[in-house]
């Protein structure tokens, strides 16, 4: 993914410095939290279908265990940013 905005790569580095580094997976709950949305508004990320097109990858390591890159979590904070200050 290419990222022009210039600032990404410092709200991802100010935000990741309490975190691990590497992949740091996140549950759906922890998303939720962080996020402030339901789990029906997850799932609308996750599938793509988000009113204002944004879009969460989502990792599914089992038939019902589904995870959450740090990156792409802040990637979509980042973007949704971007567009006005739009909830998700």
């Amino acid at each position: 993914m290419n990222y022009k905005a210039k600032g990404f790569e410092d709200y991802v580095k100010e935000e990741t410095e309490p975190f691990l580094k590497g992949n740091k997976l996140l549950t759906p709950e922890m998303v939720i939290e962080r996020l402030g949305i339901t789990k029906r508004q997850l799932q609308e990320l996750t599938r793509g279908e988000n009113p204002h097109g944004l879009f969460l990858p989502a990792i599914r390591l089992g038939k019902k265990t589904i995870r959450y890159r740090m990156i792409d979590v802040l990637r979509l904070e980042f973007e949704s940013q971007q567009i006005s200050h739009t909830k998700f």
